[in-house]
């Protein structure tokens, strides 16, 4: 596949002239040339003869080599490491041993891959048409953090979780493929129609040992499956796979009209957050519902207050929400639901921060929800449930702290969920709540299993071990179980959601690939010495990446009698079950 030369080179930057030509590519070096030169994106492509958009893209791969983050930092580096020249050999031999990186490794990847072609392409098309349309197509890519693979005939692919997976990377492709259709109709109109597919899977990608793509390479069958749908999809839609609607469901959205096998390449299309239903019965929650029903007690007699309910993802936040709804509406006390959109999937979410009422296809701005909550101001007692507000922009966050203190004097119960250290609504006002979600005990988990698929199913066992008090797990464990279409061959046992959503967070936390390779593909206990035996000499200190992976809390340190008789664990046996997935990579391609 042709990557319009915008390959990246795995290892880093050297510090002098002569390396920087044997490390970087031909392209990488002119690009570098024309920035220190003073050239702008524009100039730069027009001088190569290139897109904008591959220009930027060669830029990303370049900021990753000199560990910069814009064009001032890079100009500035370049020339640092030229005076590295006239080092001695020791010194210049000391500064590439601390920079080196792993050598590239294949990881298999959760990936969503959208896939445009113009329709009725023939080669008597405009050669500008095209050439305009992958321009777009490679703009877009970069501006969503994706890759961009091009094709001939009109045709071309985006890959989103190489670079980085996000759970929602579904719902942001279909966002890219709108901003490509409109940014081509503002220079062809709407006489020339695209069609689409996006397809949802795993891939094997070359990366580094932080899991970012190492340019080398990217396969898997997810790819000519969006490739196909794309042939096969009407003018102006987009046909959507099995697996990608299966992680559109899990992600609690939908299209308006509750149909997602085909989408519309409309820029009035959102999502609709669908109503998570309330679980029949809650368990482990019971100190967290005492104290949201004390408050609506007290909001009964007119005093109002503020809670936030704190815990990771998954950890059931969204169902303690809606049966907390139900109780307010058994009441009669008004109550409203709205949820925070996930950043890139409906317009303006990036910068505005966006919610949505579930079930209605309502969205709204903070700031006209803001407004809104002023204009209430005198009304009865009223719950207002905002979900998910971890996904805020950092001004949208502030703006809703200033309005909730504001109007705190209000009848008004206010119950924030988000993650755990959130940084939104700390400063509301001295009188917040603040609940902690925590794990489910093995008796709640396996009660929890039960309660979904019976007593004493032969696979309950093996879902409370692997699910380790994650409600959001369990649930995902056993949907392949009552519903078989939900079976992925790609992860084998892991649902594909699982997989996704485990990456995501190994990502963030950002500890060394290759490390966690070696440990989960061993049987645990993991004996320490046996891994640091085998462990690359030019790698990172061994000691202090499994002293990072301890104190984030991926793994646990046993400490023997003696100091070879250390050993380490997952934390959470499901990381370990999707690092050994990945690892897979290792062996050998998807077929």
């Amino acid at each position: 596949m042709d990557l319009n030369d915008a390959t990246v080179d795995n290892r880093d930057i050297a510090p002098d002239d002569t390396d920087m030509s044997t490390l970087l590519s031909q392209r990488q070096r002119e690009i570098l040339a024309l920035l220190k030169a003073g050239k702008v994106n524009k100039e730069i492509a027009r001088e190569l003869d290139i897109s904008v958009g591959t220009v930027k893209q060669h830029l990303v791969a370049l900021f990753r080599k000199l560990d910069v983050t814009n064009r001032a930092m890079a100009v500035s580096k370049s020339f640092r490491l030229e005076k590295y020249q006239a080092e001695s050999d020791r010194e210049k031999e000391e500064f590439i041993r601390s920079k080196s990186t792993v050598e590239s490794i294949l990881e298999k990847r959760p990936a969503a891959v959208l896939s445009l072609k113009l329709v009725n392409y023939d080669k008597s098309a405009s050669e500008k048409r095209i050439k305009d349309f992958y321009k777009i197509f490679a703009e877009v890519a970069f501006d969503f953090g994706a890759v961009f693979f091009s094709h001939v005939q009109g045709h071309c692919e985006m890959i989103f979780g190489v670079g980085r997976v996000r759970r929602h990377d579904v719902l942001r492709a279909v966002r890219a493929a709108v901003a490509v259709v409109e940014d081509f109709k503002r220079t062809y109109g709407s006489g020339i129609p695209i069609q689409g597919g996006l397809a949802f899977g795993t891939l094997v990608a070359s990366t580094d040992r932080d899991g970012a793509w190492s340019g080398e390479a990217i396969a898997g069958a997810v790819i000519s499956r969006a490739h196909l749908l794309a042939l096969n999809a009407e003018g102006g839609m987009i046909g959507v796979d099995q697996a990608a609607r299966m992680m559109i469901r899990f992600l609690g959205v939908d299209m308006v009209d509750g149909k997602v096998q085909f989408i519309p390449l409309d820029r009035n299309f959102v999502w609709k957050r669908t109503p998570v239903l309330p679980p029949v019965k809650m368990f482990g929650r019971a100190n967290e519902l005492t104290s949201l029903r004390s408050a609506l007690t007290a909001l009964t007699g007119g005093i109002g207050g503020t809670i936030i309910v704190e815990g990771e993802n998954g950890m059931g936040r969204s169902a303690l929400l809606q049966v907390f709804a139900q109780d307010c509406q058994v009441i009669n006390v008004e109550v409203e639901l709205w949820v925070c959109s996930l950043p890139d999937s409906q317009p303006g979410t990036a910068s505005l921060g966006m919610l949505e009422k579930p079930g209605t296809g309502r969205t709204v701005s903070i700031s006209d929800f803001s407004d809104y909550l002023r204009d209430l101001r005198g009304r009865g007692p009223r719950v207002i449930l905002l979900d998910d507000i971890h996904f805020l922009p950092d001004l949208a966050a502030i703006d809703l702290t200033d309005v909730l203190s504001e109007v705190s004097e209000f009848p008004f119960l206010f119950v924030a969920s988000g993650r755990r250290q959130m940084k939104t609504m700390k400063n509301i006002r001295n009188d917040v709540t603040r609940l902690q979600i925590s794990h489910l005990s093995e008796k709640e988990s396996a009660m929890m299993v039960a309660s979904i698929l019976g007593d004493e199913h032969r696979q309950a066992s093996q879902i409370v071990t692997l699910a380790a008090g994650v409600p959001e797990f369990i649930v995902e464990l056993c949907r392949p179980i009552l519903m078989p279409a939900y079976r992925d061959g790609d992860t084998a046992s892991i649902p594909l959601s699982i997989f996704s959503v485990v990456i995501e967070r190994v990502e963030f936390i950002g500890i060394d690939r290759r490390f966690l390779h070696l440990i989960a593909r061993q049987e645990e206990p993991v004996q320490v010495a046996t891994v640091q035996k085998i462990w690359p000499s030019w790698a990172q200190e061994f000691s202090s990446v499994l002293e990072q992976a301890v104190r984030v809390g991926l793994l646990v340190l046993h400490k023997g009698d003696k100091p070879m008789d250390r050993s380490v664990t997952f934390r959470h046996p499901i990381v370990r079950a999707v690092m050994a997935s990945a690892a897979a990579g290792n062996d050998e391609l998807l077929q």
